[in-house]
């Protein structure tokens, strides 16, 4: 990956969590739902991922719930393309982030659970429209340690109904505040 000091291509976002059928296959639904696609490209896997399972049915009933439907991938492992071609990869758990890092080190100032990086990108601020989304990242990966404990994400794989409810609605605030902190402040119109 190269880094541009503005670049016109879609920011490249990387869900990841365990198996690649709940938290990350939901991220990169909504996501792909709810990001305008000229600025975003979203993508999933997991870190012990099954090949070509479909997103758990449960989850898959919670983006319904919340209008979206699930987009027509399945499960993928993550591979060292995945890692190397993202601009941001966000994990669900710290232990997944320390693996990808562990395994790809290269990657390193573009990883961070998805609740640290909302945690720090959301004390950052930028009014600058014509400023990258790269930028922001760079800036979070030097305030990394500015957010503090950052929690993980509960895998609702096999939990309650309540459980999975709550996982989407977390993970939905999370989308939100991302794709908020990644949009540039327009440029107010003059008053006419």
């Amino acid at each position: 990956m190269t880094e541009h000091a503005h670049s016109t291509a879609p920011l490249r976002i990387h869900f990841v969590c365990t198996a690649n059928i709940c938290r990350s296959a939901y991220c990169h639904a909504r996501a792909a739902h709810l990001f305008n696609p000229s600025r975003f490209e979203v993508s999933s896997s997991g870190i012990q991922a099954e090949e070509g399972l479909p997103m758990w049915e449960r989850m898959r009933r919670e983006l319904e719930r919340h209008q979206s439907e699930a987009t027509a991938t399945s499960s993928h492992q993550i591979e060292i393309d995945d890692a190397e071609d993202a601009d941001l990869i966000l994990t669900m758990t710290a232990g997944q982030r320390d693996a990808i890092v562990g395994w790809w080190p290269q990657v390193m100032k573009r990883t961070f659970t998805l609740p640290q990086f909302v945690a720090i990108a959301s004390g950052l601020t930028w009014d600058d429209p014509t400023m990258d989304p790269r930028q922001v990242i760079g800036k979070a990966f030097q305030n990394r340690f500015a957010a503090g404990s950052t929690d993980d994400i509960e895998d609702p794989y096999r939990r309650s109904s309540e459980v999975v409810r709550a996982c989407a609605d977390e993970l939905d605030g999370l989308l939100e505040d991302l794709e908020h902190m990644l949009t540039p402040v327009r440029p107010r119109r003059a008053a006419e």
